[in-house]
């Protein structure tokens, strides 16, 4: 072999070599980018599943608040039914109470009549009754009021008819039918009235 031969294999050897180098290298850096490839899957799996416990955690603390909310809801609502039967039967008492011995006098006052000679002491039994029942209504702020001789007013009279009269002008009350009632400052029941319509207009003769 002559040198100039020698010197050319040397070359080919040394290319093959170099790309025998290349080839390892690329190898190598392919290797590793899949190695990172594979590592960010790994993270991103890893990432994914803590996200999914931490959301499942937050899903059954929403489920734990919204059952405690509910059991609170209904507690309240139980609590609310019975405070509301409980001023409704306070109501009735304090309306009631006041009649209780109205009602018994009352009773009282029957059985004498059935069998009283003494016609007086009958009527003397009647009128602790109405003094009773009318302080009944004092305690429960009723106060009874009388519309004869008052203009009449809508907003405290109910007009059941109207009269003439020569002596009492129009839209005055001459005479009641009911005594009307309040409720401290409220209207229970108007007065119903009969109204003056004034005095009979006689027509001319033509």
């Amino acid at each position: 072999m002559t040198k100039k031969q020698h010197d050319n294999t040397e070359d080919i050897e040394f290319d093959k070599a170099a790309a025998a180098a290349e080839m390892a290298e690329h190898l190598v850096a392919e290797e590793g980018s899949k190695k990172a490839v594979n590592n960010e899957k790994v993270e991103i799996e890893l990432t994914a599943d803590e996200k999914i416990v931490e959301l499942e955690a937050k899903i059954s603390e929403l489920n734990d608040n919204n059952l405690r909310m509910r059991a609170e809801f209904d507690n309240y609502r139980k609590r609310t039914v019975k405070d509301i039967a409980a001023a409704r039967f306070n109501s009735q008492l304090s309306v009631v109470t006041p009649f209780l011995s109205v009602f018994e006098h009352f009773k009282m006052a029957m059985k004498v009549a059935d069998s009283a000679e003494n016609f007086d002491s009958l009527v003397q039994g009647m009128k602790m009754i109405s003094s009773e029942f009318s302080k009944a209504l004092d305690d429960l702020d009723v106060k009874c009021f009388d519309a004869v001789g008052q203009k009449f007013d809508p907003m405290k009279h109910e007009a059941v008819g109207h009269e003439n009269s020569d002596d009492i002008e129009e839209g005055i009350v001459v005479k009641q039918w009911s005594a009307g009632y309040t409720l401290g400052e409220k209207l229970l029941r108007p007065a119903m009235v009969i109204v003056s319509s004034g005095k009979v207009i006689e027509e001319e003769n033509k």
